[in-house]
């Protein structure tokens, strides 16, 4: 017993030698000595020393063996937790028709999908309004071409480690299923496939208005092809897509002549040359063209064939209304006077323009089925003096301003002499009376003869029967005052100084415009007239 002893105290000492076998050589050989020692001391006690430090190494190696099986345990428990959370939700970086998937389950990414397919709609355009069909309307059917289960189990729930950083993207097609005669019966029931809602397209033409060739484009109505409804919804549901529009699909029915028709050039194209007529009347060498906007209620287009055709109707009616209008025999027309008054004067013995309307009809219907330009002298029963804008009295006339007792010569609108001059004794019978007369004639060395006179005259220019305007060489210069006529006035007739009748003599000619007027007696034209 005591020599086993022994011998577990020698592998003791030999094991704790090996351990520090990197002490120095010396010290070494000490405890080789001091084991000897024991050796021999061991014989003689029965309860051998043991080095303290043995057992600490022991408990080392148990605490390095306690953490080692620790790790191992959590990973082995985050592993398993990894392998029963994947095996119920989609990994991380998972991605499902666009939507964020990781950590969803099967179900709730089911309910994704199906929210989805119940918000697909087809929303159909009309011109006028829009419908839409949603899931479940006309047997319109949605589902989708796999499962999310079918998405999952291609994922290994005990690999899933693997797959922590990689991004993974999935669609889920829809497959949408209907049936065409239910679709087009549910289509059909819209307010905006009702016939009687629809209304036509209007066709393209050319019109001629204000002066102007216009092109009026077609116009697109909403009364629609219904077959070529239904298959462009067909087209829309087929392919998936949202949104058909009809106009764009070409289901209205379009106007018979377009825009680019052409018909529509051709009338164009012929319009523009009946307005491009000029159409002139020649009045005493002043030239009046009829405007275009006149021309155009003259001439029409046939639809058919393009050509401008003439209204009869409405030729003879501009021809009347134009004698109508430029007829100035007793009428009123403006008059400006020597000092700028703006006044209305009358036509006395019929002075002026009498335009023949029958007759004017006639002749520019026929001018005007020529379809060229042409200038014409309009149908006249009286022809007049002049022809100016303002007035029928021109620019060459004698004015006598029988208040102030003056008279003016006017020749192509410039005054080119002036005169004084007394008029009838104002009482109701020789009274000089105001308004627009011509000169009758001229004459020279003439008598005038009256119930209690007879005087001789050198110059006579009767312009109101058998008032006139004449040399009276019975009065001398201090005779022609403005007042003179108030109580020394002649009978009726404009006398002026023998000098001033000749001369006026010289400037006028038969049928001169002249104005006579009173001051208290004028009509004034109102401003903006």
């Amino acid at each position: 017993m005591k020599e086993n002893k022994v011998e577990e105290t020698k592998d003791v000492a030999l094991e704790e030698k090996k351990i520090k076998e990197d002490t120095s050589e010396a010290n070494s050989d000490t405890k080789e000595t001091k084991t000897d020692d024991n050796s021999k001391d061991s014989e003689t006690y029965d309860i051998p020393f043991i080095d303290p430090t043995v057992y600490s190494y022991k408990k080392k190696r148990h605490v390095k063996r306690y953490i080692f099986g620790g790790i191992i345990g959590l990973l082995l428990v985050v592993y398993f937790t990894g392998v029963l959370y994947f095996h119920l939700h989609f990994g991380t970086y998972t991605t499902i028709n666009g939507y964020n998937v990781s950590g969803y389950t099967v179900k709730e990414v089911e309910r994704l999908i199906v929210n989805d397919m119940n918000a697909y709609e087809v929303t159909i355009r009309f011109k006028n309004g829009e419908e839409k069909i949603s899931n479940g309307d006309g047997s319109l059917n949605i589902n989708t071409s796999a499962t999310v289960g079918h998405i999952k189990e291609q994922y290994n729930p005990f690999l899933w480690f693997m797959n922590l950083t990689n991004t993974k993207e999935h669609t889920l097609e829809f497959v949408i299923d209907y049936d065409r005669e239910s679709m087009k019966q549910y289509i059909s029931q819209s307010q905006f496939m009702d016939d009687s809602q629809m209304k036509d397209s209007t066709d393209a033409k050319v019109v001629m208005e204000e002066g102007k060739v216009l092109v009026i484009p077609d116009v697109t109505g909403t009364r629609l092809d219904k077959e070529k409804v239904y298959e462009a919804v067909f087209n829309t549901l087929d392919s998936g897509n949202i949104i058909v529009s009809l106009e764009e699909s070409d289901c209205y029915i379009p106007a018979n002549i377009t825009v680019d028709s052409e018909i529509i050039k051709k009338s164009a194209e012929n319009a523009e040359a009946f307005l491009s007529i000029e159409a002139n009347y020649d009045f005493l060498g002043n030239i009046y063209t009829i405007p275009k906007e006149d021309l155009c209620t003259m001439g029409y287009l046939d639809e058919k064939t393009g050509e401008v055709k003439l209204s009869k109707t409405n030729v003879e009616l501009y021809a009347r209304n134009f004698a109508e209008k430029y007829t100035t025999v007793d009428k009123k027309r403006k008059f400006r006077t020597h000092d700028g008054l703006l006044i209305y004067v009358q036509g006395e013995d019929g002075y002026g323009w009498e335009l023949d309307p029958d007759q004017e009809a006639i002749e520019l219907y026929e001018y005007m089925c020529k379809m060229e330009s042409f200038t014409k002298k309009p149908a006249t029963i009286q022809e007049g003096y002049a022809f100016w804008e303002l007035n029928d009295i021109g620019g060459s006339y004698v004015e006598v301003d029988l208040t102030d007792q003056r008279v003016y010569v006017y020749v192509d609108g410039f005054r080119v002499y002036e005169t004084p001059c007394v008029s009838g004794y104002p009482d109701w019978l020789h009274k000089t009376p105001g308004g627009l007369y011509d000169i009758t004639y001229k004459d020279t060395y003439v008598k005038l003869r009256g119930e209690d006179y007879e005087s001789p005259v050198t110059y006579w220019m009767p312009f109101n029967g058998d008032i006139g305007m004449h040399d009276a060489t019975w009065r001398t210069e201090d005779h022609y005052t403005p007042d003179r006529y108030t109580w020394d006035g002649s009978h009726g007739c404009v006398n002026l100084p023998f000098g001033a009748a000749a001369k006026i003599y010289e400037l006028v000619e038969t049928g001169s415009p002249v104005v006579c007027y009173w001051e208290d007696e004028m009509e004034m034209v109102p401003i903006g007239e």
